[in-house]
């Protein structure tokens, strides 16, 4: 089983495209606690692009280096 113990947000790193009023780049931190035969702790970082929907939600629209 897998809980995320904590999880921050940064604007994104550098070689990124620049923000725009619809589409924003942020870095995010994920530390995960993994209990199973072992227990462990990972962190995770992914870099992602939001886009504002239609209804004005920010939705992740696609998860860069995966």
């Amino acid at each position: 089983m897998s809980t995320v113990a904590a999880v921050k947000v940064d604007p994104a790193d550098h070689g990124l495209p620049g923000d725009s009023p619809i589409r924003v780049w942020r870095k995010v931190t994920a530390e995960v606690n993994v209990a199973g035969y072992t227990t462990y702790h990972e962190t995770t970082v992914l870099n992602l692009e939001l886009m504002l929907s239609n209804a004005g939600e920010w939705r992740v629209s696609r998860i860069l280096g995966l």
